[in-house]
């Protein structure tokens, strides 16, 4: 599945905030969402601050790693590895996503079989038949070979294609590879198609995969997918103009603990 852009709906209330193909109606997310997060945001900075009285509100943790994170972009290991750089895209969200309740620990997990997928992390459901089933899972989106040297030109997470360092047997499972349009020649398959068919087919799959790019996350749910439905967060927006309204969305709609 090729992610479409030509109907996306970016809100001037959510700068960096893009509502592809409608995941959320335009009434819903411009007019009634931020009422709707407002108590949950509340409750839960007030959980907080019990345990720690000094600490902040979530969203004026994450407005405080925006240094942190151009910095760490910045600092692009272009002269080592695939493995070094892969290194370094972890680290460049690994504060990020702690913030937001998720620990990053690399495995390679298989929902399809024979089509492993490297994540980063999970979340499982918690009781009944599905308990211990993933709920959410983080998915990288980074390939070394695929970044381009403009800075402001970075590759969609969905067009992203695995290598064979990626996986700890440094082999492309065979499925990950398609033909050419003369069906001779194998080219490698990108995420999207990737998260259809390696993640979507399985008999208990995710409801949700979190995907990291480079400097875009992309929040999928399952049952929009097949409309191309997605949220897409364009970090070097919402962490270079830190807008609260934004912060505060983020927060709420990738917190570990909504999951």
């Amino acid at each position: 599945m090729k992610a479409a852009m030509n109907t996306a709906e970016k809100f001037d209330i959510f700068p960096g905030i893009v509502n592809e193909n409608e995941f959320y109606s335009h009434h819903f997310f411009a007019h009634v969402f931020q009422s709707r997060i407002k108590d949950w945001l509340q409750e839960r900075a007030l959980g907080e601050s019990k345990s720690e009285p000094d600490l902040d509100p979530p969203a004026k943790r994450l407005a405080r790693l925006a240094s942190p994170f151009f910095q760490q972009h910045a600092r692009y290991p272009v002269d080592e590895g695939f493995a070094a750089q892969l290194r370094w895209h972890q680290d460049l969200h690994r504060d990020l996503l702690r913030e937001l309740g998720y620990l990053v620990d690399p495995q390679e997990q298989d929902w399809v079989g024979g089509q492993p997928l490297p994540t980063w992390a999970r979340v499982e459901k918690g009781a009944g038949r599905t308990a211990g089933l993933p709920d959410l899972i983080v998915l990288p989106a980074f390939n070394p070979d695929q970044r381009t040297q403009q800075a402001d030109q970075t590759p969609d997470p969905l067009d992203t294609t695995l290598d064979a360092r990626h996986f700890a047997i440094e082999e492309v499972p065979a499925a990950y590879s398609g033909r050419d349009r003369n069906g001779s020649k194998k080219t490698p398959r990108p995420l999207a198609e990737l998260t259809s068919d390696a993640v979507f087919a399985a008999d208990h799959p995710p409801r949700f995969v979190l995907v990291v790019g480079e400097v875009e996350w992309i929040l999928i749910d399952r049952f929009k997918w097949p409309a191309n439905r997605f949220l897409r967060f364009d970090l070097t927006e919402i962490l270079g103009k830190k807008p609260p309204a934004t912060l505060n969305a983020c927060v709420a709609l990738l917190h570990r603990a909504i999951y």
